[in-house]
């Protein structure tokens, strides 16, 4: 069984996205305070955190999830192959040219490769980094769930970060006057899956999709 390192990241999350890795054995998730499976602090070497590993546990890469975290010294000089996760690189993408360099593979989406390799990148691959959690709030009721939001935004609105969104989503509020439209923003947790489960068309325009959004908001219109 391979064996590695995810993190940082916080024990909810890790509960949510490394459930079954997690159980079986295969992933440490670690933060740097001790609330996931490992604590790795700023001052720690590589050995003194592998000698806080389980007896028999020995990891064979490191997976640092970037966007928004500092990474551990120590990892960046680990013996393993390190891979790092370079979500939201629209957002981080000057932190991130100071770090992608130090990993032995990048995985981002797609619009974030193609960026990178224009960068003189080549060790990033396409990858899902934002797939659907193991989230019980998701799936409890939902056969069942009245849907009587039409149109559903839950997300960031801050200009500053997601200014690209604001037109798209001006022009799908005047739906407001035909159909049931909601667009909220700092919404987490139970309250967010509750949400979801009301909707009945969720959509989170990105650069990468203004065309379909245009023609989502072109049909509702008609």
């Amino acid at each position: 069984m391979h064996r590695y390192l995810f993190g940082p990241v916080t024990a909810a999350f890790a509960g949510q996205n490394l459930f079954q890795q997690q159980q079986s054995g295969a992933c440490l998730a670690f933060d740097a305070n001790g609330s996931a499976d490992l604590e790795i602090r700023q001052a720690d070497t590589w050995e003194s955190l592998l000698s806080r590993l389980p007896a028999g546990w020995s990891p064979g890469s490191v997976v640092l999830y970037l966007p928004y975290t500092k990474i551990p010294d120590c990892l960046w000089s680990a013996p393993v192959p390190i891979v790092g996760l370079a979500a939201d690189w629209n957002l981080c993408f000057s932190h991130y040219g100071h770090c992608l360099p130090k990993c032995d593979l990048v995985l981002s989406d797609a619009v974030g490769v193609e960026v990178m390799k224009r960068a003189g990148m080549t060790h990033v691959r396409q990858a899902n980094l934002f797939g659907l959690e193991r989230n019980a709030f998701l799936a409890e009721h939902t056969e069942n769930a009245e849907r009587d939001i039409d149109v559903l935004f839950c997300g960031n609105l801050h200009p500053a970060a997601q200014g690209e969104r604001l037109p798209w989503l001006e022009r799908v509020a005047r739906l407001g006057e035909r159909w049931n439209v909601q667009i909220h923003s700092g919404v987490f947790g139970e309250a967010y899956w509750k949400l979801m489960r009301r909707a009945r068309i969720v959509f989170n325009p990105t650069s990468a999709v203004e065309t379909i959004v245009g023609l989502f908001v072109a049909y509702l219109s008609s």
